[in-house]
């Protein structure tokens, strides 16, 4: 039976230290000994990952980041005394949010992305892309 190993790629091609080891360690079945009839392979969907998509998402995890810091009064940012009220501070990460993400970028976002980015942001085209190469890995496992 043919066993394809998607090997986790979010974050795109530049993992990190703790990413680049756990992908070695999911990708490393398949070079097994007992698999060398090439009934497993490990597709690597770190090349699938949408760089575009995943620069815009990290920009909203920076409002995200800000907003939290408005509400915590983060004595590094707008808020070190408490003073805003929830409508200064929405005012505020309104016009953060609009400083960091341009208007097209909003738009890419809102078409090209579903989810987080533990769930490749929920890009069909990513997951389209990583299907297709699943099932060639398929066809070669099988023959």
């Amino acid at each position: 039976m043919p066993f394809v190993i998607g090997v986790m790629g979010v974050g795109g091609q530049h993992p990190d230290a703790g990413n680049a080891a756990f992908r070695e360690a999911m990708a490393a079945p398949a070079a097994l000994p007992e698999f060398q009839e090439k009934n497993v392979s490990a597709v690597r969907t770190a090349p699938f990952w949408d760089e575009t998509l995943g620069a815009i998402q990290a920009k909203y995890e920076q409002v995200r980041q800000m907003e939290y810091e408005l509400k915590t009064k983060n004595r590094r940012f707008a808020n070190a005394d408490g003073s805003m009220s929830s409508e200064q501070q929405r005012e505020y990460l309104k016009q953060f949010e609009a400083k960091l993400i341009s208007l097209e970028e909003a738009a890419l976002r809102k078409r090209g992305a579903s989810n987080a980015g533990y769930h490749y942001l929920g890009c069909a085209k990513t997951f389209a892309l990583m299907g297709k190469a699943f099932a060639e890995a398929l066809l070669t496992t099988t023959r």
